[in-house]
């Protein structure tokens, strides 16, 4: 999973989310190469992002990284792009960001905080402050 946010005072059209995976690799010939994987995302694209979203790709028999350890994302220099386009509905123009993470970057067994919070009244508001912040899942999943 990872979090991404608006904190624009409007709405990101049409966004679209791409995740990669990349790590070294040796060719059965042996020769070394640097490996490029999109990832599966359960849902890719959202139609006005306003607040956050949190984007998953679900490990599984399918997912490059399914059965990989920290040890093999260390030995393989594993990191992971994201890329994030999408139109601003201020001024009509498409927008872009990008990230990478390193293999350090990637806390096992943990699920982020929830930031968006409900008024006694029934508004909602999120709290950006809590962005980052993870807390251990209860249940662990082994790497």
């Amino acid at each position: 999973m990872l979090r991404v946010s608006n904190q624009r005072k409007n709405y990101i059209l049409e966004a679209k989310m791409r995740l990669y995976l990349m790590w070294d690799e040796v060719s059965k010939e042996g020769d070394f190469f640097r490996r490029v994987y999109e990832l599966k995302l359960v849902r890719d694209h959202n139609p006005t992002l306003a607040m956050t979203w949190t984007v998953m790709h679900p490990i599984d028999e399918n997912s490059p990284l399914f059965g990989v350890t920290l040890d093999t994302l260390e030995r393989k220099k594993a990191m992971l792009l994201t890329s994030l386009s999408g139109i601003d509905e201020s001024i009509a123009q498409t927008m872009y960001a990008r990230s990478f993470y390193g293999f350090r970057d990637i806390l096992w067994n943990h699920q982020f905080q929830d930031v968006i919070y409900h008024t006694p009244d029934g508004h909602r508001y999120i709290d950006l402050s809590f962005f980052h912040r993870t807390e251990p899942l209860e249940t662990e999943i082994s790497e």
